[in-house]
């Protein structure tokens, strides 16, 4: 073991199952930050301001034996063994985070409009093989092409939502044992803001942090007043006033109680409407884990008052068809973890036995396939005349869709329709006699449900991405949905390939943002350790994906991009 400012570093032995506990180079304590579009001389004056020049020359006079004794981040190995040799129920919770990343990386250069043409590159592919191999591609060249750039990474606020969850489910735990659900919602709102606002390279209004990356409307509007110049409802709200303070015990982000009181009232829909979004669900594995009502008789992860209080990390879409899809989301995810799910091909049996499930087939709502679903549930497919009627009722067509020619049956065809619609008709759906869009994938219930089709018998990640990029879509979050559900349920070993393949970049990749890249995947693969194991206190001495700095890698790529160019 190597020390450096009390931190400990692993050395990989040959079994390489030694972990680090913690992961901080001497010197690289704080994020190096590159600006990529500074001249020279405001790149140079920046960086010495900073202290990046002097903490880099440090690093090269360590020289080589200081970098190999610095392990950064665990090896795929180690973490393999330590998820291996966790007990089945914490097993089944950790899969599910750590399926989440990789259903998120799989399925975001596929997402929306901009992902069309990925998706109709995907569809013109035979074997599963190819189609593989061109996601794995897709990904790697998607952070290829923000050049040396330390901040891409593989994945999207999917997989930083959950992150941050995690984060402010330990770090609540400083406050004492009588913190509870008002403790906890602040902590994510900390958790949020240092998302936006931490680490920024300009201080402008609207401006954000480099990790700040992948959001839609309903997240910017609600963290960073005036973004895009917009006047938005944070702007309307809180003006030029400051969002959060430095707390006395939990540090710098911690929302002001003018900022707390807003953003109560926003996830209420007070300044709009309640957002029916897929927020609901696209990270919601931390809500499960942390209430822990899946645990048998072990030692319970907090304290009572924070289990009890986990709900708050998913009450931020409260529409009642995404508060349906959160607790839906929720009665499975428990069934799943606590093994009441047997195999993945019990699971379309496991969801129509679900109290929630009934709810959800007394719905009615034109965007919401309910009678489909419910025949898929009981049939393993729709009928070609219920597909027909929901889908011209959605897009108020009267042609006959072709839904009977798909590989994946009527049912699987009539989401592929649904969720594409807007992009192969170059429109803008919006329901009838109403200006709100239909936006089919991004609802947070038919997210569910499409996550639920494409993992149903799936017999690997793989097949489950694949489906979900089949529907199309808000592939990205449907993806990462779909993780959380299938993964649980599959192979770890499976598992831990396709996490490796698509939110890792392979093995070994050889570019240094791409390397870093992987490192962050690792580093999110043992946070999801930590925390279904209940260890918050471990969790704490982790670095978050908030914190950019991976040593010796990070001080390594501003030495290349900048400081070899440098004038002396």
């Amino acid at each position: 073991m190597f020390a450096a400012r009390g931190c400990s570093f692993a050395v990989a032995s040959a079994a390489g199952a030694a972990l680090a506990s913690r992961w901080c180079l001497a010197g690289e304590s704080e994020a190096p930050l590159i600006r990529p579009f500074l001249g020279a001389k405001r790149q140079t004056r920046h960086l010495r301001q900073s202290g990046v020049t002097a903490r880099c020359e440090d690093l090269a006079r360590a020289g080589p034996a200081a970098q190999i004794l610095a392990t950064p981040e665990p090896t795929v190995e180690a973490l393999l063994e330590e998820l291996l040799a966790l007990p089945d129920e914490q097993r089944r919770a950790a899969l599910s985070i750590v399926g989440l990343a990789a259903g998120d990386a799989a399925g975001l250069p596929f997402e929306l409009r901009r992902g069309k043409w990925a998706r109709a590159k995907f569809h013109k592919l035979n074997s599963d093989a190819a189609k593989k191999a061109l996601v794995k591609d897709l990904v790697a060249k998607r952070c290829q092409r923000h050049g040396r750039n330390i901040f891409v990474r593989t994945f999207s606020d999917d997989t930083a939502c959950c992150d941050l969850k995690m984060e402010a489910a330990c770090q609540v735990g400083l406050l004492g044992g009588e913190a509870g659900e008002k403790e906890l919602q602040l902590a994510v709102l900390q958790q949020y803001l240092k998302w936006a606002h931490g680490s920024k390279l300009k201080d402008t209004v609207g401006s954000t942090g480099p990790m700040f990356q992948g959001t839609g409307a309903f997240t910017r509007d609600f963290l960073v007043p005036f973004s895009g110049g917009r006047k938005n409802e944070a702007a309307q709200v809180m003006g030029h006033k400051p969002l959060y303070e430095d707390h006395p015990v939990m540090g710098p982000f911690w929302p002001t109680t003018e900022f707390a009181s807003f953003a109560v009232d926003y996830f209420r829909g007070v300044f709009s409407f309640p957002s029916w979004g897929n927020g609901a669900v696209m990270s919601f594995a931390p809500h499960p884990v942390l209430a822990g009502r899946w645990r048998r008789g072990e030692e319970q992860p907090s304290t009572a008052s924070i289990r009890a209080a986990a709900g708050v990390l998913s009450r931020s879409h409260q529409e009642p068809t995404a508060a349906l899809a959160a607790d839906l989301m929720w009665e499975l995810l428990d069934a799943i973890y606590s093994g009441s799910v047997g195999t993945i091909q019990d699971l379309r049996q496991a969801v129509a036995h679900l109290p929630r499930t009934l709810e959800l087939l007394t719905l009615q709502h034109e965007c919401v396939p309910v009678d489909a679903f419910r025949e898929w549930l009981e049939t393993g497919d729709c009928e070609v005349a219920t597909a027909q009627r929901f889908l011209q009722k959605l897009t108020g067509s009267r042609e006959e869709f072709d839904v009977a020619s798909g590989p994946y049956g009527v049912f699987g065809s009539m989401l592929h329709i649904a969720a594409d619609w807007n992009d192969d008709h170059k429109t803008y759906l919006k329901r009838a006699n109403s200006q709100e869009p239909v936006l089919f994938s991004q609802r947070g219930i038919n997210s569910l449900i499409i996550a639920i089709w494409a993992s149903s018998g799936a017999l690997s990640p793989w097949e489950a991405f694949s489906r979900v990029i089949y529907v199309g879509g808000d592939t990205d979050t449907i993806g990462a949905v779909a993780g959380q559900v299938a993964c649980p349920l599959l192979d770890p070993e499976e598992v831990v390939e396709a996490f490796v393949d698509f939110a890792g970049l392979g093995p070994d990749p050889e570019a240094l943002p791409l390397k870093i890249a992987s490192l962050a995947s690792r580093r999110y693969f043992r946070r999801a350790l930590l925390f279904a194991a209940g260890d918050l206190e471990g969790l704490r001495e982790c670095p978050s994906l908030l914190e950019v700095s991976y040593p010796p890698f990070t001080a390594q790529l501003t030495k290349e991009v900048i400081l070899d160019d440098l004038p002396e």
